[in-house]
């Protein structure tokens, strides 16, 4: 029990600088790949789009919210797999949107979903 926490948060400490949909650029952390959008792409778009890129890819929508402020969209595999949490979120200057991939991470399948939700808002 203790060896696979250890392995668990090894492999969700990993935290590092990527590049995303050509060259924006995105931090993956703790399951999870952020990157910022401009302040003009609404909370509502990104995750009209993340439904849409999660259904594109056989994924069965088990969650979906959003306010102007922030929004949620999640999905599940019709033959099991890893589930994947679309977030996105006001801040300051820009809109966030993350990605996570449930329960273990898997950057590969963040950075794919979150290219094809960044193609559909038109960045």
């Amino acid at each position: 029990m203790v060896l696979a926490a250890v392995l668990w948060l090894g492999a969700c400490a990993r935290s590092h600088e990527t590049t995303v949909h050509g060259d924006r650029t995105a931090l993956y952390e703790w399951r999870t790949l952020t990157t910022d959008v401009p302040i003009g792409v609404r909370v509502p778009s990104v995750i009209s789009s993340g439904e849409a890129a999660l259904r594109a890819r056989g994924y069965t929508i088990t969650r979906t919210e959003a306010t102007e402020d922030r929004g949620v969209v999640a999905g599940e595999p019709g033959g099991g797999g890893d589930r994947v949490v679309i977030r996105a979120w006001v801040i300051a200057d820009a809109t966030r949107v993350g990605v996570t991939i449930e329960p273990w991470g898997g950057e590969d399948t963040a950075r794919a979903v979150l290219d094809d939700v960044l193609r559909r808002i038109g960045l």
